[in-house]
């Protein structure tokens, strides 16, 4: 197939990007992909603001493409998508943080793909044709990285998180044992997951109390995943069952707890690192998700 990806490119994007992940598998599956970008580049060619220029390239020759996928952070919308008259699908990956946004286009799409499960339900209220498209790790990038394991816990959210979550918890492991805790951040695609790589268990708190990309990330590098626990609702315990494939904190100094715990039982947190990493080789990564986008244009 010859597939239009309107998104939002940096001319590096640092190497990775979702959007690229998915562009990079449908391309390996053997179909064309071309861009259209909704950024206007500066001169080093960072994109520096929104522009509706890609898509007014991709109307001039729509009908030479099978469909068009449209890849946003939620903060694209003009009334030229009204404009997109083939097969059309909206990946709305930043729900439900950027969902108002996201809904308010939604109508210019065929179908919207949701990493959110309660989002899909709104959606689909509203008499929209919504996908549960959750999120996805990248084997190519996300992979278990022969690196010396220097800290029991990595993380790379910022000390703000959830009202002060991460510092908490450092500052309580500080006084037992600095070797504990590594929080880093602002790295990016194979940085990113040998980051991930050097702790035996990847630290979360949600900001929207939502399933997190991260979660897959971790655990296709192999490692445990320790987070916040969240809405039943998410599906999050259907994805990764509680205390088998990730562990679920309470309270931040039940996480304080659960660190100690599994510091001195490194065989459960083998154990449960496996199991996440089965998960999601198996069934949450791009190819998987690509797939499944692929079988509602051929349906």
């Amino acid at each position: 197939m010859k597939i239009a990806l309107l998104a939002a490119f940096h001319v590096h994007d640092k190497g990775w990007s979702t959007t690229i992940a998915i562009q990079n598998a449908m391309e390996d599956m053997g179909h064309q992909v071309d861009r259209f970008n909704l950024y206007r580049l500066n001169e080093d060619g960072v994109g520096i603001e929104y522009t509706d220029d890609g898509l007014r390239d991709f109307l001039d020759q729509q009908y030479n493409y099978d469909f068009l996928l449209h890849c946003d952070y939620g903060q694209f919308h003009t009334h030229l998508l009204s404009s997109v008259l083939i097969p059309s699908i909206q990946e709305s990956g930043d729900d439900p943080q950027a969902f108002n946004s996201n809904f308010l286009k939604a109508q210019y799409f065929d179908y919207i793909l949701s990493p959110d499960k309660r989002c899909v339900e709104f959606y689909k209220k509203d008499g929209l044709k919504c996908l549960w498209w959750t999120h996805f790790a990248d084997p190519q990038i996300h992979k278990p990285f022969d690196i010396n394991k220097d800290k029991l816990v990595i993380t790379s959210c910022e000390e703000g998180r959830q009202g002060g979550v991460i510092k908490y918890v450092r500052d309580k492991l500080d006084v037992i044992d600095k070797k504990i805790w590594l929080n880093d951040r602002f790295f990016y695609g194979v940085d990113h997951a040998k980051f991930m790589c050097r702790g035996s268990i990847v630290f979360q708190a949600s900001q929207f109390k939502e399933v997190t990309r991260r979660m897959f990330e971790a655990a296709a590098c192999k490692r445990m995943i320790l987070t916040d626990r969240i809405d039943p609702n998410t599906g999050v315990y259907d994805l990764f069952p509680d205390g088998i494939a990730a562990v679920y904190y309470n309270s931040w100094a039940d996480a304080v707890d659960k660190i100690l715990y599994y510091r001195d039982h490194p065989e459960e947190v083998e154990k449960i690192a496996t199991e996440g990493y089965r998960v999601v080789m198996e069934n949450h990564t791009v190819v998987h998700r690509v797939g499944a986008l692929l079988d509602l244009i051929n349906n």
